[in-house]
């Protein structure tokens, strides 16, 4: 019986609202181009499978290891995300992990980012 392949790839999922992404006119998409480069620079150039959205259920593709979550002012509001997510700490309880998920806060976020965070967690 053959072995499955190694995995050399780590995968990722990003989570950011699409508006807010329109809304910057496409600097969270660069954020996230900019993190997935540094963290290849920071792995020895190991290819990086980022998934946005997330699917769990494709077999062929590698568990993410870590999620991103871009926080602005409508991630809450953002119905894709909240699935991602919530489909994300699902996957992070089966490995028994809590400390995959690594929250960014961009932009000028009012006092309301402890709130829009809630929201979000709540939602998941």
């Amino acid at each position: 019986m053959a072995l499955p392949p190694v995995r050399t790839e780590l995968a990722g999922l990003f989570c950011c609202s699409r508006d807010d992404d329109r809304a910057a006119d496409g600097a969270l998409s660069q954020l996230r181009a900019a993190i997935e480069s540094a963290l290849q620079r920071m792995l020895a150039g190991r290819d990086i499978d980022v998934r946005m959205p997330l699917d769990l259920s494709d077999e062929d593709e590698a568990d993410p290891r870590f999620c991103v979550i871009m926080i602005t002012p409508n991630v809450a509001d953002d119905a894709r995300c909240a699935e991602d997510l919530s489909a994300f700490l699902d996957h992070e309880e089966i490995m028994r992990r809590r400390d995959l998920v690594f929250p960014v806060l961009y932009g000028d976020v009012p006092l309301t980012t402890a709130t829009s965070m809630k929201r979000l967690l709540d939602a998941a």
